[in-house]
């Protein structure tokens, strides 16, 4: 497995991108076309993508990290084939290695289903257990989602 850093998509990768992100993540979030993903994309500041891919190519991760009001943000998706097999532990340590503290909207709840009807399970206790803190204080609620804000501060 490789795990590639770059500042833009390819085609390609924005592709399996966005198939990961419609596949894995609750449904409320889909994005319907690929141009909403790259409105969504487009709308963010200083990405910088990390990319886990096989030797033929085939993306398992993508993962993203981006300004939002002065804090740098990530979103972290993978595959369901290659889920619990130690590669989110590996993106995350991948983008741990700049330093930043990291941002992220984390559901903390059982309660959505994928596109495909089966339960999205919370990822609350995967970030816990790769050093992020909840921020209880902070919650991102709309009638479609609800989450809870996630931290990780690197060790002084």
């Amino acid at each position: 497995m490789d795990i590639l850093t770059t500042l833009t998509l390819t085609p390609h990768d924005k592709k399996s991108a966005l198939l990961l992100w419609n596949t894995v993540y609750p449904a409320q979030l889909v994005f319907s076309t690929p141009d909403q993903f790259d409105s969504y994309l487009n709308g963010l500041a200083q990405k910088t993508h990390h990319i886990a891919t096989k030797p033929t190519g085939e993306m398992l991760a993508w993962a993203m990290t981006f300004e939002r009001e002065k804090e740098t943000w990530f979103a972290l998706i993978v595959g369901d084939k290659y889920q619990r097999k130690g590669i989110g532990k590996l993106m995350l340590q991948k983008i741990f290695a700049s330093g930043t503290e990291l941002n992220g909207w984390v559901t903390d709840q059982n309660i959505y289903c994928r596109t495909d009807g089966a339960i999205y399970e919370s990822p609350l206790l995967f970030y816990l257990q790769n050093g992020f803190k909840i921020m209880p204080e902070c919650r991102y609620e709309t009638a479609l989602l609800s989450a809870v804000k996630v931290k990780w501060v690197p060790e002084q």
